[in-house]
């Protein structure tokens, strides 16, 4: 009998583990899609204002036309996850903020991925809906929100005549889904992914790429912080931390305007990515970049907040 307890409790614990496991099968959008009533859309006007919220069936929106950043959390988190209202704090000093949470239709890497594309057609019918000028749009998203991010400018583009939405800016966006090892025979098609077409501006923040985020440089800018591997400070679960670190890298961006990247290649291997400085010419990180901001740099930090020097 006890064998048997021991048995069964093995079994659970093992099918605890799978469900919540990050597999690297690419995402498959043509399965059942959640109710686009459990995506909601918290609308900011101003640091003062009522927040209003919506949901993509909503027939009345009352965003005024002028810079929007769209925040979009990772699978695992939602509207009150502590960086994202941090960021909206600070962004309200300047923009109107939108946060979606997705929440209910994330969950488990597995199923989120899988949702990714429900989730950003929602939010390219929104954002129409909501009438902000595609030159007023700032999609900002971390891991699978990142991944919904790319998806987004795609579906808004073909909604709109071929009108792309204005900056992306992408914090280490998930892997899981949504690249693959080079030797592998599975290719995952760039209508499938973030790619640095999807925005007029598509900005990668790299943090993580030995876990959690895509190791290759696909964005119309692709920043890999110190290794882009681990980040400095980054001691219990390592990778989340370093995951998360993208986040309130951007964050701290906001205060620290002119913190600037040096230009580097990188080279992917099996398990996490090679980055060197190359030259001495650099870019501005953040927001602070403009259409002609192009190509592969390295971002140093410190190991404590701010991380950011000037």
């Amino acid at each position: 009998m006890i064998l048997n307890i021991f048995s069964n409790f093995f079994v659970l614990i093992h099918l605890f583990s799978v469900s919540y496991s990050q597999s690297n099968e690419p995402a498959n959008f043509s399965g059942k899609k959640p109710n686009a009533e459990q995506l909601t859309f918290t609308f900011y006007k101003d640091a003062n204002s009522k927040p209003e919220v919506y949901h993509t069936t909503s027939s009345s929106l009352h965003i005024a036309q002028s810079l929007t950043v769209f925040i979009i959390p990772d699978h695992d988190e939602n509207s009150k996850t502590e960086w994202v209202e941090k960021l909206r704090v600070a962004l309200l000093k300047k923009y109107q903020v939108v946060i979606i949470d997705w929440s209910i239709a994330g969950g488990d890497p597995n199923t989120a991925k899988d949702n990714t594309k429900f989730v950003a057609d929602n939010l390219a019918t929104f954002i129409t809906d909501a009438k902000v000028p595609a030159n007023q749009v700032i999609l900002v998203g971390l891991g699978f929100g990142a991944q919904i991010a790319g998806l987004t400018g795609k579906a808004y583009t073909s909604q709109n005549s071929g009108q792309k939405l204005f900056i992306i800016i992408a914090l280490d966006p998930a892997a899981a889904g949504f690249e693959v090892e080079k030797r592998s025979k599975t290719k995952i098609p760039d209508s499938n992914k973030l790619i640095a077409t999807d925005a007029t501006i598509v900005s990668c923040t790299h943090t993580n790429c030995q876990k959690y985020g895509v190791k290759a440089a696909t964005c119309t800018i692709d920043y890999y912080v110190n290794d882009g591997n681990v980040q400095p400070g980054c001691t219990d679960d390592k990778d989340k931390c370093s995951h998360t670190r993208a986040a309130e890298i951007f964050l701290a961006s906001l205060e620290v305007s002119n913190a600037k990247a040096q230009e580097a290649s990188v080279t992917v291997l099996r398990d996490k990515v090679a980055v060197r400085t190359t030259s001495t010419k650099t870019e501005l990180y953040g927001l602070s970049i403009g259409p002609t901001s192009k190509g592969i740099y390295q971002l140093k930090t410190t190991n404590t907040p701010p991380y950011l020097t000037k």
